[in-house]
């Protein structure tokens, strides 16, 4: 009997129901419902082997809208058929007009198939997590309440204050996030300054995002906005909560440490990949 290469291509519906409980085990979507969603309007997005769909599968997706960046959110693949599997799921960005590929947060050792195809680490991130949710309080130094969907402009006016351009989060991707995720705004006199992003899974909690704009930076501001977050999560059931922050954002690391959150032992790194033909 002979064996031939795999084949690849994306998910029908079947599929997707098959492979959407491995994705929310990893901790890549929060519901089957979200990959459903994504297929909906993508239906590109989710590549698998034909013949092994649980086994090997990549989610794909836009890094940022308004970019021609895509992103690996996801690949799993046995080590003998991973370099060639990302292979296929870059030509896949390729064809729908992306010109730089980024990977999803990835270990040393999981960095290894991306390092071989020519990927560059862009960005070395930290992980932190606090294990006890107890009561979170923060100076009263702004109005913290839940955002809307009419704060994308001025969340996205924050981001592009405090992000250089492979973090930075654009009006449309807030629009998009915004009803998908639990935020909080800090206001004073009347303007938006900071905000938060936070969600939940299986009881294990992730703050996402939390930025707050330069000129009101080491004025509280985070720390309200943080405590807000933690308390939603605790309110939620979250028993944890994890979060990255770049190795060299010294006072995001400080004020995380404040809050009783502690380096995990392993880094992630960024990478990306120009992919023009």
């Amino acid at each position: 009997m002979v064996i031939g290469k795999p084949r690849y291509g994306p998910a029908n519906s079947d599929v997707a129901a098959l492979v959407a409980p491995e994705l929310v085990k990893a901790g890549v979507i929060g519901r089957a419902s979200d990959l459903h969603s994504q297929l909906a309007s993508s239906p590109w997005a989710l590549q698998v082997c034909l013949g092994w769909p649980r086994r090997t599968h990549g989610l794909l997706d836009v890094w940022r809208r308004g970019t021609r960046m895509g992103a690996v959110r996801h690949l799993e693949a046995r080590s003998g058929e991973r370099r060639r599997f990302l292979c296929h799921l870059l030509d896949v960005l390729r064809d729908q007009g992306f010109e730089l590929a980024v990977s999803p947060l990835l270990t040393d050792r999981a960095a290894r198939p991306f390092t071989r195809m020519g990927f560059g680490e862009i960005e070395r991130l930290v992980v932190l997590k606090k294990d006890q949710l107890r009561s979170a309080s923060g100076d009263r130094v702004c109005e913290i309440r839940s955002a809307e969907a009419t704060d994308a402009q001025a969340i996205a006016a924050i981001d592009a204050a405090c992000f250089d351009e492979v973090w930075r989060l654009r009006s449309p991707d807030i629009t998009a996030m915004l009803p998908e995720t639990t935020a909080f705004v800090a206001v004073r006199d009347g303007r938006t300054i900071g905000y938060n992003m936070v969600s939940i899974s299986r009881g294990a909690g992730t703050v996402g995002r939390l930025a707050v704009m330069p000129d009101c930076q080491r004025q509280g501001v985070g720390s309200a906005l943080l405590a807000a977050g933690l308390s939603w999560l605790r309110d939620a059931g979250g028993t944890s909560v994890t979060l990255c922050t770049q190795r060299g954002n010294v006072a995001s690391r400080r004020l995380y440490a404040r809050f009783g959150f502690e380096l995990l032992p392993d880094e992630l790194a960024l990478m990306q990949k120009e992919i023009v033909r």
